[in-house]
C-alpha cells in the first residue's frame, strides 16, 4: 500500500539518521539522546536499534551505542595507521630489545568505547603474549585502557569526567568512579600507567600516550606487557616512555 511504502522511506530515512550520529559521536549516544537528536519516540529508537544490531551495523555497549563490526574497519583509519606503524616499528624493535624481549603492542583508539591493535612484535621468551590485530577491545580495564580514557579527561574536564564514565561503564558504583578517576588523573600526570592481570589474567603491563598536534588527547599507545611472574615493568618505565615520545615525533 501507498502508505507503507510512504513508512518504509521514513523508517530508513531515520535509521541513517541514527547511524550518522552514532558514527560521528566523540562519544558514544544513549538512547535517549538518539531520539532527541532525530526527534523520534525511544520506542522507535530502540526499534530502529534492533534492526541495525542484526545487520552488524551498530551494537551496544552499557547503555550505549557504537559502531558495530560492519563499520569498524572503517573507522581504523587505515592511512593513519600505516603512517603510524611505520613511525613505530623502529621504536618497538628497540623498546623489544632494552626489555629483554618482552612483548610490545601499538594499540589506536576505534572510536569511545573500543581500541584495537594495530602492530604487535611478539615476545621472544616462552608463556609471552601476542595480541591479536584488529579486534575490537573495550576501553575499562588495564593499562592501555587508562591511557585511551584520559581521553576524556581531555576533552570533557573535570565536570564532564564523571558524566563520561557512567556512559561507558555499565551501572559503575560511587566508590569504582572514585577510584576511575584518580587512575585518570594518576596517569595523566606520571604519563604511563601500569596494570597487573586487569585485562589479561597473569599479564603485567605499562602503557604511554602517543600524541601529536595541539591537543594532549592520546592517538595511540605503546604498551609493553609480559608475565606477571616474570616480567617487572618499573625498571622499563624510561624506556617505554621513550619510545611513545620517539613515535610522537616520528609521525607528526
Amino acid at each position: 500500500m501507498p502508505g507503507q511504502g510512504k513508512e518504509t522511506v521514513q523508517s530508513v530515512e531515520k535509521a541513517i539518521a541514527i547511524l550518522r550520529i552514532v558514527l560521528t559521536a566523540e562519544d558514544p549516544p544513549t538512547p535517549t539522546q538518539l531520539a532527541a537528536r532525530v526527534g523520534i519516540s525511544r520506542a522507535s529508537v530502540y526499534r530502529l536499534l534492533e534492526a541495525l544490531e542484526r545487520t552488524g551495523a551498530l551494537q551496544r555497549s552499557g547503555r550505549r551505542t557504537i559502531a558495530g563490526p560492519l563499520f569498524r574497519d572503517l573507522q581504523v583509519r587505515p592511512p593513519l595507521n600505516s603512517r603510524l606503524i611505520t613511525a613505530a616499528i623502529g621504536p618497538m624493535r628497540r623498546l623489544r630489545g632494552a626489555a629483554n624481549g618482552e612483548s610490545v603492542g601499538l594499540y589506536v583508539p576505534v572510536n569511545s568505547a573500543e581500541f584495537t591493535c594495530v602492530e604487535s612484535l611478539a615476545a621472544l621468551h616462552p608463556l609471552g603474549y601476542s595480541e591479536t590485530l584488529h579486534q575490537p577491545i573495550p576501553i575499562r580495564a588495564g593499562a592501555t585502557s587508562m591511557v585511551f580514557l584520559t581521553a576524556l579527561r581531555h576533552r570533557h574536564g573535570y565536570e564532564g569526567l564523571d558524566r563520561a564514565l557512567r556512559g561507558l561503564l555499565n551501572n559503575p558504583t560511587a566508590a569504582t568512579l572514585s577510584a576511575m578517576t584518580g587512575a585518570i588523573e594518576k596517569t595523566i600526570r606520571d604519563r604511563y600507567c601500569i596494570s597487573r592481570g586487569q585485562r589479561i589474567p597473569g599479564s603485567t603491563a605499562v602503557s604511554a600516550a602517543v600524541t601529536w598536534g595541539e591537543t594532549h588527547e592520546p592517538q595511540a599507545a605503546i604498551t609493553l606487557s609480559g608475565p606477571t611472574s616474570r616480567f617487572s615493568p618499573h625498571p622499563h618505565i624510561g624506556a617505554v616512555l621513550e619510545a611513545a615520545q620517539a613515535i610522537s615525533q616520528a609521525a607528526r
